[in-house]
């Protein structure tokens, strides 16, 4: 059986399971720091999750692995989970049983390893007492398993991998041993309060049926070897002794109540615990599996609804969202002319009415009082310098701008018309951070000492966003700084959006000879609009 994921494509299966909360790449560079500098954290907020659910889904972004096939995956499971009403709260609900299970099954467990004085007949009692739990374990995540199945069969899916997990379901439940072992386990049950007489007959016989089935069709099982458990039947000499062995008692009394000598009788009780002991663990490992696999789904579904909590709050504030294009494809819709412009044209990022989430919550009326921005970056646009006025908008862009690219790199909806972008490896986030404790030279060195990171790790596929970046010191150090390191960014290739004070560093850089060793950049200007009275538009505007 392999382990599914709604959240990763087949050749990208990882284990979805809440990560730590700091990430370093190889040189140091802490990736919280692009959840505190895009405001991340906050925005995650307006999904009302719990903090652990946020930061499983914050881990994902930062995490960069995801790739285009995972993040179609994302988008085909979030349109069905939108077109279907109640399909989410239904696989929810389902998803939520498998936890419940799971709680019970770590309170059998912990009784089930209580360790006890007396062995024989109360050690016999005690693993006979295993096979009573799993079979009930496994039957009640059989019939939630069964719940699930019914569920989907009735459902109208688009989504491919939605359709797989549907296929997969039906795989388990028509064509696995999973229904007998359930129907095993149902009659071994029926004769669990039948009295403290093992009935060799009836419950040893079910407990060999239930460990000859082909259980290799269940991960983490070993094959059965054919007819192993029969031969220890038949060395038993179970029928020839069979109304001696009726007699036999599974209890602290074993011994004194037993018709047959004490050598026999250790033999005995011997061969019925390794069969006992060993059909347990064959259930036990099969249960399991079962909810291992659909707790793994369980947790991958924070993911959905902290996207679909994220569009009811952008739909309930007038936001725009969309799901971006990756660079390279297009919808069905698009004609072969579009198509083959998209090919042509890869490498790009574009943006439509891009909208800051967090401005929503201070404005009455998010759709028309949110000022939109659109945003075209071309694949030689490496080097993007935003300058103007104070509280113009800069660096309320420059979040919006990362926060979307973020967005959309982990298959998340996007606060925007649309969208389109190319699969970028690492996006990094230089922000001034003041600090009271550093004053002048010492807030300097901190920045460049995290800015060397950023150099000694960025590459041609990597964004970094610069915010103010070096104002601790003068414009003609500052200016300096900028264009060195503007230059070694361009000398890999990496894309740059620089908000800064310094209003000609453009002139400078091209005079600086920084960019001798960068072939093809463009280094574009951008400028906050004003009003004819001197207040701001909000709006960037592209100087010649």
């Amino acid at each position: 059986m392999k382990r599914f994921s709604i959240l990763y494509n087949d050749n990208n299966l990882n284990d979805s399971e809440y990560q730590d909360n700091q990430k370093f790449n190889d040189d140091g560079y802490n990736f919280q720091n692009v959840l505190d500098d895009l405001n991340l954290r906050e925005i995650s907020k307006f999904t009302s999750l719990t903090q652990k659910d946020i930061n499983y889904v914050l881990n994902i972004m930062i995490d960069f692995k995801s790739t285009k096939d995972d993040i179609k995956v994302r988008y085909g499971v979030m349109r069905d989970f939108l077109r279907i009403p109640g399909f989410f709260e239904i696989f929810e609900r389902q998803m939520n049983y498998f936890e419940a299970i799971r709680e019970k099954l770590f309170a059998a467990k912990r009784n089930m390893m209580r360790t006890t004085g007396d062995v024989s007949g109360e050690t016999s009692f005690l693993n006979y007492n295993k096979i009573t739990q799993a079979c009930f374990f496994l039957s009640l995540t059989y019939k939630t398993i069964f719940n699930l199945y019914r569920e989907f069969k009735r459902l109208d899916l688009k989504s491919p991998h939605l359709i797989k997990f549907n296929d997969f379901l039906v795989d388990l439940i028509e064509n696995t041993q999973l229904r007998q072992l359930n129907e095993e386990c149902a009659i071994f049950g029926d004769h669990v309060n039948e009295g403290v007489v093992f009935d060799i007959d009836m419950k040893l016989n079910s407990i060999l049926r239930i460990i000859s089935l082909r259980l290799y069709d269940f991960r983490y099982v070993k094959p059965v070897q054919t007819g192993l458990f029969y031969s220890v039947m038949r060395r038993l000499s179970i029928e020839e002794k069979k109304d001696k062995n009726k007699e036999i008692y599974i209890e602290k009394t074993f011994t004194q109540e037993s018709r047959i000598s004490s050598i026999d009788d250790a033999y005995l009780k011997s061969s019925l615990e390794y069969q006992i002991n060993l059909c347990a663990r064959r259930l036990s490992s099969i249960y399991d599996t079962l909810i291992d696999l659909f707790l793994n789904i369980s947790g991958e579904l924070v993911f959905y609804k902290y996207a679909l909590n994220m569009i009811a709050y952008m739909r309930q504030t007038g936001i725009p969202y969309c799901f971006a294009k990756l660079s390279g494809e297009s919808d069905d819709s698009d004609n072969s002319e579009n198509q083959e412009n998209s090919q042509n044209s890869k490498d790009f990022m574009e943006f439509k009415d891009l909208c800051d989430i967090t401005l929503s919550t201070s404005l009455k009326n998010a759709e028309s009082s949110v000022v939109r921005n659109d945003c075209n970056l071309k694949e030689n646009d490496g080097i993007n310098i935003i300058i103007g006025a104070n509280q113009s908008g800069k660096t309320t862009f420059l979040r919006s701008f990362g926060s979307a690219l973020m967005f959309a790199r982990a298959g998340l909806p996007v606060p925007a018309v649309s969208a389109k972008i190319s699969l970028f490896k690492n996006l990094y986030t230089h922000f001034q951070r003041y600090d009271d404790e550093l004053k002048n030279e010492g807030q300097l060195d901190t920045e460049l000492t995290e800015m060397e990171k950023i150099v000694y790790s960025a590459d041609g596929e990597s964004i970094i966003l610069m915010n103010e970046s070096f104002s601790s010191t003068g414009i003609k150090d500052a200016t300096q700084i900028a264009c060195d390191v503007l230059g070694a960014f361009a000398y890999v290739g990496a894309k740059v959006i620089y908000v800064t004070h310094i209003p000609d560093v453009r002139d400078k850089l091209a005079v600086s000879g920084n960019l001798d060793g960068a072939k093809d950049i463009n280094v574009n200007l951008y400028k906050t609009g004003q009003n004819s009275d001197g207040s701001p538009t909000f709006k960037l505007e592209k100087m010649p």
